[in-house]
């Protein structure tokens, strides 16, 4: 049976945190999805899970938003000759009950939670850790995070990235159908990239990079006109030209999409899917799908999962 992976667990955690009136609503870094966390790394590290030092026990830690919840205060200290002014919660342990029933809705077996640490200045963000079971749907542990296989075209996020070949990027993660997971392996730099042809953008992501690339274009001349779609055909002048024609793929709520293969491997996977750029889920234009609809492209069950018809698929 289909186990499900670290990262989609974490994710699975922080929308059951939200649900429960837990947010994050900070923008400032700290609250990344880690999936699995290796051994090093402190216990309070976004949204993530490693092994506890008990035999079949395991340690996530999650990050919320602590003033619409907890008292604070504020306090004076020295930074060597600086009077530095902190902002502390005095009564983390109030979440500890709401923080485990999250856990408990999910199947996981609470054996603890500890509050391990916040944020003094800059934002609210209040760290807890929880110490758990392994549950029976949970993949054991892979601190590599593999990328679940992909079995059909995947809506997934992406960002374009800047590399050695080809300075054409996205400012922000852009939508994009995956259909498959071939990558380049090179031995010299030990580095993995995505083999080309392997991600698909909608029309409609295709304009946002679009806008992207000519924004860009105003400093860099070389960028003008590299991507542009005339009529049906997508345009890409990076060194040489593509003409790149729609193909449609059958997404995993059964919709007819159409995709433009991006034909280079400068591509940058996310593991949560950010875009407010509109796509058709489900006969539905829609910019913000939520976890749920979007875990059920993935194998395997979790507490949250809902099953849905297997389709043959051949990328």
């Amino acid at each position: 049976m289909s186990k499900i992976s670290g990262v989609r667990a974490t994710l699975a955690v922080q929308h059951a945190m939200d649900q429960a009136g837990l947010k994050r609503t900070s923008t400032l870094n700290g609250g990344e999805i880690n999936g699995w966390i290796e051994p090093q790394y402190y216990r309070s590290h976004g949204f993530g899970v490693k092994l506890d030092k008990r035999p079949g026990e395991l340690d996530w830690s999650v990050v919320v938003s602590g003033k619409p919840h907890l008292r604070y205060e504020e306090s004076k200290y020295l930074d060597g000759d600086e009077v530095m002014t902190s902002n502390d919660p005095v009564n983390p342990e109030r979440l500890y009950d709401r923080i485990k029933k999250v856990f408990e809705s999910l199947g996981i077996v609470v054996h603890q939670v500890e509050y391990t640490g916040h944020q003094t200045m800059w934002d609210d963000d209040v760290n807890y850790n929880i110490r758990t079971n392994h549950p029976d749907w949970l993949e054991a542990y892979a601190p590599s995070n593999p990328v679940p296989k992909i079995t059909q075209p995947r809506l997934v996020c992406a960002r374009l990235i800047e590399t050695r070949n080809t300075a054409v990027k996205s400012f922000t993660a852009l939508p994009m159908y995956q259909i498959s997971d071939r990558v380049i392996r090179d031995q010299y730099l030990f580095s993995v990239t995505f083999q080309p042809n392997q991600f698909g953008l909608t029309k409609e992501a295709l304009l946002v990079l679009i806008d992207n690339v000519n924004s860009l274009a105003k400093h860099t001349p070389s960028l003008v006109d590299a991507v542009r779609l005339e009529g049906d055909e997508l345009h890409l002048k990076v060194g040489f030209e593509d003409v790149v024609r729609p193909k449609t793929i059958t997404n995993a709520w059964g919709d007819d999409v159409e995709i433009y293969l991006w034909p280079r491997s400068n591509i940058s996977l996310e593991r949560k899917y950010t875009p407010a750029c509109p796509m058709l889920i489900a006969g539905e234009m829609t910019s913000a799908p939520s976890f749920p609809v979007l875990d059920l492209q993935y194998e395997g069950e979790g507490p949250w999962t809902i099953e849905m018809p297997s389709r043959s698929f051949t990328p």
